[in-house]
């Protein structure tokens, strides 16, 4: 199953986003960040079952920079 990361700029987005989402089915868990919280359910997307993630960051987003592994 492929894994989806969703990153907002606040927890209270992750939250509230996956929530939605998940029809409040969403289970939570602690990241390395005490502020920034971790909420995963799985989900249909493009008719493929997938495990959805949202997360947040402490700051602003300026740029992405993954590893090539990651950038697909």
């Amino acid at each position: 199953m492929h894994r989806v990361l969703n990153v907002a700029e606040k927890n209270d987005a992750a939250k509230s986003l996956a929530r939605l989402l998940s029809k409040n089915g969403a289970s939570m868990r602690e990241g390395f960040s005490r502020y920034n919280k971790i909420y995963e359910f799985n989900y249909q997307l493009f008719n493929q079952p997938v495990q959805m993630i949202f997360t947040s960051v402490s700051g602003h987003i300026m740029n992405c920079d993954f590893t090539a592994a990651h950038n697909s």
